[in-house]
């Protein structure tokens, strides 16, 4: 009955890294719009936050250079929030 689930169980280091993705992503958006990170919600869109192109090709560039990926401003989801860069990364990293 559990054969199933086994097949998902991921490396105890797993949940830290996702903690660490969003916490990065979090204090790297914060520093760019000029809100508390803690402020931030998670399903909010990033233009409610007044996030200008310029803005996210900065944070794209931090990501990309974090997380050693190559994302692009056309690769963004849409509606873009936190939730939706954070499962962009963790996604793209997933497939290196």
């Amino acid at each position: 009955m559990h054969s199933h689930n086994e097949k998902l169980k991921e490396p105890i280091t797993y949940p830290l890294e996702l903690k660490a993705v969003n916490d990065f992503i979090r204090k790297k958006l914060s520093k760019i719009i000029q809100v508390d990170k803690e402020s931030i919600e998670e399903e909010t869109e990033l233009e409610s936050y007044g996030i200008s192109s310029l803005a996210l090709t900065m944070l794209l560039g931090e990501i990309n250079s974090k997380f050693s990926l190559d994302l692009e401003v056309n690769d963004l989801p849409s509606p873009l929030t936190l939730n939706s860069i954070f499962s962009l990364i963790t996604n793209q990293r997933s497939t290196l």
